[in-house]
């Protein structure tokens, strides 16, 4: 019984290894990332439960500064990718504001209430925070959150 569960352990090291180098990083994986990480950031005080209770109107973003967050994720996703412990698609490395708006066009494509989606303002926002933490998920346990914090140190969110 015991060595079933030594063997239970190097297979699941084994397949979470395998999964974090042979994981497809999407425009759209990137921005939920970004965007959910910047709302964990601007209500550090709530627990998950209480960021996923807040009125959509708490979340809003002015476009640039969500550009200039999503590029800094995508800098240290190359740098991971460089050492060939993550994969990027090509569209990850187009023109920063291209990315963002493929990520968000493609972010919940199968959803009527979208995760992101830019106002006419020029704000990002969401409809659904839950799809948001759902997509955000995917890059998870690469240590980017750490980014996410230093790039929203002197960022603020919008109020309406």
């Amino acid at each position: 019984l015991q060595r079933e569960g030594v063997y239970t352990k190097l297979l699941s090291d084994r397949i979470v290894e395998r999964f974090r180098k042979d994981n497809m990083v999407l425009t759209s994986h990137l921005v939920a990332f970004t965007a959910f990480e910047i709302l964990l950031k601007e209500h550090s005080h709530l627990d998950l439960f209480g960021i996923l209770k807040l009125p959509f109107e708490d979340f809003r973003i002015p476009v640039q500064d969500f550009e200039n967050c999503c590029n800094r994720i995508r800098s240290q996703l190359l740098t991971l990718e460089a050492k060939g412990e993550v994969r990027v698609s090509d569209p990850v490395k187009w023109d920063i504001k291209a990315l963002v708006e493929d990520g968000i066009s493609n972010l919940g494509i199968y959803h009527a209430k979208k995760p992101l989606k830019v106002l006419k303002d020029g704000v990002v926002t969401t409809e659904n925070l839950k799809l948001l933490y759902y997509y955000h998920n995917r890059l998870l346990g690469y240590g980017l959150e750490k980014v996410i914090h230093k790039a929203t140190a002197k960022m603020a969110m919008v109020h309406s």
